[in-house]
């Protein structure tokens, strides 16, 4: 049976990051998703504002994935592969009538 400290152990070389580097990337998360709550919010109620924040996020998203992708392989061919992941994966998820969304007519 694991104890906390073995899978705080095991999650931190699981990632290859110190403490201090996890805290820093899963707080900058916490952050962005905090702001972006609330520019989601602004777009809800009204939807003139904001109109990208999704398409924001999703960006986001990608460009940390291809810079963590360049720091712990360090090379520009991880990038590329997490870019054409990243492309396989939306096509696949892509309907008949180009949603970018998984179609509720494959569920």
């Amino acid at each position: 049976m694991s104890t906390l400290r073995d899978k705080w152990v095991e999650h931190l070389e699981e990632n290859k990051m110190t403490y201090c580097q996890h805290f820093k990337f899963a707080g900058y998360g916490a952050l962005l998703i905090g702001i972006n709550c609330v520019r989601l919010m602004i777009h809800a109620l009204l939807p003139c504002f904001n109109r990208k924040a999704l398409y924001d996020i999703h960006a986001t998203i990608v460009w940390r994935r291809s810079m963590n992708a360049v720091i712990k392989l360090g090379n520009l061919s991880s990038v590329e592969q997490a870019f054409q992941a990243l492309d396989k994966e939306e096509e696949e998820n892509k309907c008949e009538h180009t949603c970018h969304r998984k179609c509720h007519r494959r569920a």
